[in-house]
């Protein structure tokens, strides 16, 4: 089983909570599975999709239903909020993929942060030989499926993230750019 290395989401485990990280409006529920990770249910079957990185794709701020991972079914949501960089992504991109719920038909996408840069490359390198699209909030390494995230469109309730509109035109742009893995 794959469990949350950040301290404040393990915390939360199998709890829903009001605030978290920069949201302290109160107004958006927050529910954490039993391992730690934002999501209705445990991750313990073989996902269609599996979403990695920054509290972009946890969804602060964005109810549930209207965040990147809500839009999809099957979906595994291992983003983290609070206090993480790229190396905690790439540790639990490299134990998803070593689990028994990865199989090569997983579409798997990942946004990274623009903390902590430098180890981006090496990162991304050494997850070449997955077909996985890769978002970058800041510098884009030039790799095969990896792309610059986009300006937002809207923000969500705390103000601090992307906005319920930003969260849809990626699951869209995802669905067709997984279309072209």
């Amino acid at each position: 089983m794959i469990n949350t290395p950040i301290d404040l989401m393990w915390r939360n485990c199998a709890t829903t909570v009001k605030q978290f990280g920069l949201d302290q409006t109160g107004e958006i529920e927050y529910r954490f599975n039993s391992q730690g990770f934002r999501g209705n249910i445990d991750y313990n079957f073989v996902p269609d999709y599996a979403i990695f990185g920054c509290s972009i794709a946890f969804g602060i701020g964005v109810p549930w239903e209207k965040t990147i991972a809500g839009h999809f079914d099957q979906i595994h949501n291992y983003g983290l909020a609070s206090n993480y960089n790229n190396s905690h992504c790439f540790t639990i991109i490299k134990q998803f993929l070593n689990s028994e719920w990865f199989r090569p038909a997983v579409k798997m996408a990942v946004i990274w942060t623009d903390r902590d840069q430098a180890s981006l490359p090496e990162y991304v390198g050494n997850l070449q030989e997955h077909p996985m699209i890769h978002l970058f909030c800041g510098d884009c390494p030039t790799f095969p499926n990896c792309y610059k995230f986009i300006p937002n469109l809207d923000q969500d309730i705390s103000n601090t993230h992307p906005g319920p509109d930003t969260h849809e035109f990626i699951y869209r742009s995802l669905c067709q750019l997984f279309n072209q893995l």
